[in-house]
């Protein structure tokens, strides 16, 4: 593991406090946030190519509410690019997160979550992952987001993750369906996109 913070409310990941701005080429994942409300994740690299890859996940919050991972690039890594599990509020900004083995960004039991201005682009499967999934994760909104080239959906909700809003956003190039709404009907979804293509 490259870097571990447990229980360690309001912390300050960034720039100035990673050496280097990396955390790349461990045997485990990246970085991993256990109860560690508030936690900022800013202008980090998480992976990189080839061996530099984190060898599972590159950024694992669980458990954490109102995280944010921003200017950041997770790339490279085998396993999700970020995964995050009952973690309500977090959001996800200005991001670029290419080249993960599984999804791009996983959100699991973790509703009113935000992912803006980010690019999540060639997922390289095992099993075909979606750019971005939601499980249980109510009240997403995905705004301003480009999520191109993936080898499976674009962006996948599940029957659970209802009231979502993807907005603003170029949805490309994937080898499955754009945005699927797993399991639902129209009515029971709540979801809705917006001024997307």
């Amino acid at each position: 593991m490259g870097v571990y913070l447990l229980g360690t409310s309001g912390a300050l990941l960034s720039g100035e406090v990673v050496t280097g701005d990396t955390i790349q080429s461990n045997a485990d994942g990246g970085l991993l946030i256990i109860d560690a409300t508030g936690t900022s994740v800013m202008n980090s690299t998480i992976g990189g190519a080839g061996a530099q890859g984190n060898g599972a996940i590159g950024v694992s919050v669980n458990g954490s509410a109102n995280v944010s991972v921003q200017g950041s690039t997770v790339v490279g890594n085998f396993g999700d690019g970020i995964d995050v599990v009952n973690s309500p509020s977090v959001v996800i900004s200005g991001d670029q997160i290419p080249l993960n083995e599984n999804n791009g960004i996983l959100l699991s039991g973790s509703p009113d979550a935000l992912v803006a201005d980010s690019s999540i682009t060639m997922t390289r499967v095992i099993v075909e992952d979606p750019g971005i999934s939601l499980v249980g994760s109510p009240g997403a909104t995905i705004s301003g987001v480009s999520v191109t080239g993936n080898d499976g959906d674009g962006i996948d909700f599940d029957a659970t993750s209802t009231d979502g809003l993807v907005a603003g956003s170029t949805i490309s190039g994937n080898a499955g369906v754009g945005v699927n709404f797993l399991g639902m009907t129209a009515r029971r979804s709540r979801a809705r996109c917006s001024r997307t293509t």
